[in-house]
């Protein structure tokens, strides 16, 4: 699946992602996590966070969701939270006087992914 082994100052993480023949069906731009460091070392004053959120889009318009995606937008769609809510998480919160969270179904998100295709997208993509 990724290979960050071969990343380093000749053949960069950028490079594989951006000169990748098929780039949306490389699972490397899914290790991108949108921290614009590459703009910000780019000697070219170019974004290449840009080029990758876009092969992230047409990614998931193919179907072609990283797993770990793919259970973080399920949570998501669940839950309304991108992680799954511990009972660590409500202690720390009990600790620090915040309300208890609530994880009923997230219907309104629902219904943003049920109008958009986002629900096909994510089961086209399934093994």
């Amino acid at each position: 699946m990724h290979d960050e082994a071969k990343f380093g100052p000749l053949y960069t993480f950028v490079y594989d992602c951006l000169g990748s023949p098929e780039g949306a069906r490389n699972p490397n731009i899914w290790l991108c996590v949108s921290c614009h460091k590459c703009e910000e070392v780019c000697p070219y004053e170019v974004s290449p966070i840009k080029f990758i959120e876009s092969l992230k889009a047409e990614a998931t318009g193919l179907g072609v969701v990283h797993p770990t995606i793919r259970g973080e937008v399920g949570n998501v769609l669940a839950t309304g939270f991108a992680f799954p809510l511990t009972s660590a998480t409500e202690r720390q919160r009990q600790a620090l006087g915040l309300p208890a969270l609530s994880t009923g179904p997230a219907v309104e998100v629902q219904a943003i992914a049920q109008g958009t295709g986002l629900f096909e997208k994510l089961r086209e993509g399934r093994q």
